[in-house]
Order: structure tokens, then C-alpha cells, then sequence
């Protein structure tokens, strides 16, 4: 099995690192982690040239995630205002190419089925809904599965660290199991599609 983490985060030993950090624990197979901050990933520039042919022109660390190699992605970030961090979402951007694939070449292409997985941290007095949806969006363009079991979210760390919420820990480490399962089984998928 292979996992493919996008962080959202700009703090390498943050709430969002310290829930990655059991999550790696717990994982079977190969991870592969890229920074939305410092993965050297540039924000799609509407250059339109997916209009013309298949994939981004932009060379750059998204060939990671395109390469579409992976049986599982797992979006993590802080909540800021509300959303998603900005480099996360400028990363997801990138995702025109998938569009564009099958509005304008009329390209059927559709990344491989993977299970998804939405890990958030956030303090404050500020509602996750915008982060969940635009994760969904991003998750939907990658053919990735969410399964409300497979979103942790550890909403107090102003007050309550990441790394001492119990509720956040012992979902982090259930979702940890059922892909390290899915990856033992590999004859059926373990969260098809709804």
C-alpha cells in the first residue's frame, strides 16, 4: 500500500505534524509526504494549456500526485478562517487538470479509485465546515472515497494540544488500522465510493 499525505500546515511540530506523526505510526507501506509550504508546488496560473493536452506544463512536485500511484491520500491541515490553509488550497488548484481533461479535451480520464482520508486541527471558536467542503471538492477530483470515519478532527487545541486529545489520537489510530487492513486484504476496497 502506498499513502500519499498532502500537509497543510507551516508548522513542522504543530497539532497538524503531531496528528501526521501517530498516523505514520500506525501506517503500513510506503508514504510519501508533500508540503503544501515547502513542496515547491506553484498555484495553477490559468496558463490553459490543460485545455490542450492532458496534465500541467508546470513542472514541480505535483508529478508526485498525478503519477496517481497511490491506494490512499490523506489531506491535513490547521483550520485558518474557517477554510483550509492557502498553500493547501493553491495546491489543489492543480486539479484543473483534471477538469480540463474532461471539459475541453473530452478526455474520460479519472484517477484511480484511493480512500481518503481528512485530518484537521483547529482552535478557536471557528466552525470546520469550509475545510471539509473544500477538502471534499479536492478529494472528489482525486476519485478519493471519504468516509466520515475517516475524518479526525481535533477542534480545541487552543486549549487541548493535538497531541493530548484522546478522542483525535484513538480515531487517528483507527483510521491507521482499517488502511493497513485494506492493505493486507486487497481483493475488494475497504471504502468504496458512495
Amino acid at each position: 500500500m502506498k499513502t500519499l499525505i498532502l500537509n497543510g500546515s507551516p508548522r513542522r511540530s504543530g497539532d497538524t505534524a503531531a496528528l501526521l506523526a501517530r498516523l505514520r505510526r500506525g501506517l503500513r507501506g510506503e508514504v510519501t509526504e508533500i508540503s503544501a509550504y515547502y513542496g515547491g508546488i506553484a498555484p495553477c496560473v490559468d496558463c490553459r494549456e490543460c485545455w490542450k493536452r492532458r496534465g500541467c506544463v508546470t513542472d514541480d512536485a505535483m508529478r508526485g500526485v498525478y503519477a496517481d500511484d497511490y491506494s490512499a491520500v490523506v489531506i491535513a491541515s490547521p483550520v485558518y478562517m474557517s477554510g483550509l490553509t492557502g498553500p493547501l488550497i493553491n495546491l489543489g488548484s492543480r486539479f484543473q487538470a483534471y477538469y480540463a481533461a474532461r471539459r475541453f479535451l473530452r478526455d474520460p480520464f479519472v484517477p484511480r479509485e484511493k480512500t481518503g482520508v481528512l485530518i484537521l486541527a483547529a482552535g478557536g471558536d471557528g466552525s470546520p465546515g469550509a475545510a471539509i467542503d473544500t477538502a471534499k471538492c479536492m478529494f472528489r477530483y482525486m476519485n478519493a472515497s471519504l468516509d466520515s470515519a475517516n475524518t479526525v478532527l481535533s477542534l480545541r487545541t487552543d486549549t487541548l494540544p493535538a497531541e493530548r486529545d484522546e478522542n483525535a489520537l484513538a480515531a487517528i489510530d483507527a483510521v491507521a488500522a482499517r488502511l493497513s487492513a485494506n492493505a493486507l486484504t486487497r481483493d475488494k476496497p475497504l471504502f468504496p465510493p458512495a
